[in-house]
């Protein structure tokens, strides 16, 4: 009986082809797909769509979920009646670099808190 670690087992088992490994190798637009999901944290994942975080007050570039997400945040804010908005969905660009080179320009400037102001809040008596 043949151990599979065992050098027989190593010596005998077939070479991978070279067809087998491009098989395995990710396509440079595939690639630049998955890029865009990459976790940028717990709560955001990279994408072409600029937001603006009022909860933890930053710009970031994310993903079309994470900016449907942030959209709805914001309606349910303003539906809340809520004096200070959730997030804002500021604007969706052509890809991450524009994004990117955008939130990189707004971040060196003083953040407005205009964008999460809530300007429809209904005063209660």
């Amino acid at each position: 009986m043949s151990d599979d670690t065992s050098l027989e087992a190593v010596v005998e088992k077939p070479v991978e082809t070279i067809e087998e490994t491009k098989k395995k190798v990710i396509p440079s637009e595939e690639f630049s797909e998955k890029q865009q999901q990459w976790r940028i944290s717990w709560k955001y994942l990279r994408g072409a769509n600029l937001i603006y975080d009022c909860k933890k007050r930053h710009f970031a570039c994310v993903n079309n979920d994470n900016f449907e997400v942030c959209k709805e945040e914001r309606e349910e804010s303003f539906r809340l009646n809520k004096t200070v908005l959730a997030c804002a969905p500021l604007k969706t660009y052509k890809d991450i670099g524009e994004c990117e080179k955008e939130q990189k320009e707004l971040v060196a400037k003083v953040p407005s808190k205009k964008f999460c102001v809530n300007h429809r809040k209904k005063i209660i008596d």
